[in-house]
């Protein structure tokens, strides 16, 4: 009797807080199984975090120009909205007091938005900051995220089904870029959410025109110069659908910051594949899945399996 009691009472106890260490450096203790999570950053977070199944208490989210409120990938990636998780602050304006009204046991938010504020949120709950822009495959950021809040197992499980999903490969190449009518430049992506994580399982070898981006760091804007150089076989660019922009606009910005590099790319056979940002800039595995399930028939003839 007395060994089936201390069985019910060891399976009774709630999970042991963890001391991890954030992007930022910090030692903290985080709750060995949050119930109550704020997230303060849509597309880096929020969506890791759903499809990890963690209680989501609430999200940061964004205004559109009609005033309705999103939470870019999330929404897109996944429906979500305000009846599934609760506004806790608009992007860019952190509102502690509604945050505290939400009862957060712990708060997650990028380094870049929310370290001025960290002190604040910490008298609220445990907060751990989040480098969005490591110089790493976004599948390790994604990794740490899960293994912060002890779902590293389900992660890895996650991730394995979808690796197994790989295609062989055929030699071929795959590049990031999106020009910047406004800078007159162009911004080359070492690393690049679900659109990198979907390449790969597709066949595609990262192209060399990706060491142009300096040692740690994940992105360059690159003088259109060099456009020539950055010559993979499956271009892919982004647009921003919540600005309404489109994958014809996408391909306008080459033609005026780099005029005939497009042409170029698809006269010597290659591809150019526009994405919407919101649904493939996140480390998602449900966007690599996405991506992968479309891409087998959007690659040239000679990269397809």
């Amino acid at each position: 009797m007395f060994r089936w009691l201390a069985l019910f009472l060891c399976l009774a106890a709630p999970a042991a807080a963890r001391e991890v260490t954030d992007d930022a450096g910090h030692r903290v203790a985080v709750p060995g199984d949050p119930q109550r999570v704020v997230s303060l950053h849509d597309w880096s977070l929020t969506v890791m975090l759903h499809e990890l199944g963690v209680p989501l208490a609430g999200s940061s989210y964004r205004v559109a120009a009609d005033g309705t409120r999103f939470m870019r990938g999330a929404s897109d990636l996944f429906g979500l909205g305000e009846d599934e998780v609760p506004l806790a602050s608009v992007h860019g304006q952190i509102d502690a007091e509604r945050i505290a009204a939400l009862n957060p046991d712990l708060i997650l938010g990028n380094l870049g938005d929310v370290a001025a504020q960290r002190d604040q949120l910490a008298a609220i709950a445990p907060v751990l900051l989040f480098d969005p822009e490591t110089d790493e495959a976004p599948m390790d950021r994604y990794r740490r995220v899960a293994e912060w809040l002890g779902r590293g197992t389900l992660f890895e499980a996650k991730l394995g089904e979808l690796e197994a999903l790989a295609l062989p490969s055929r030699g071929c190449s795959w590049a990031l870029a999106n020009a910047s009518a406004r800078d007159g430049t162009l911004d080359l992506a070492r690393h690049y959410g679900a659109v990198e994580v979907a390449a790969g399982l597709a066949g595609l070898a990262p192209s060399p025109a990706l060491e142009m981006v300096p040692e740690g760091r994940d992105r360059a804007a690159l003088s259109p110069e060099v456009a020539g150089a950055i010559a993979p076989d499956v271009l892919f660019t982004t647009f921003l659908a919540s600005r309404g922009e489109t994958a014809e606009s996408a391909r306008q910005a080459f033609d005026t910051v780099a005029p005939g590099y497009l042409a170029f790319l698809e006269g010597r056979g290659s591809r150019v594949i526009a994405l919407p940002r919101e649904t493939f800039y996140p480390a998602s595995l449900t966007g690599a899945a996405r991506l992968l399930d479309s891409l087998p028939d959007a690659l040239p003839e000679h990269c397809r399996p």
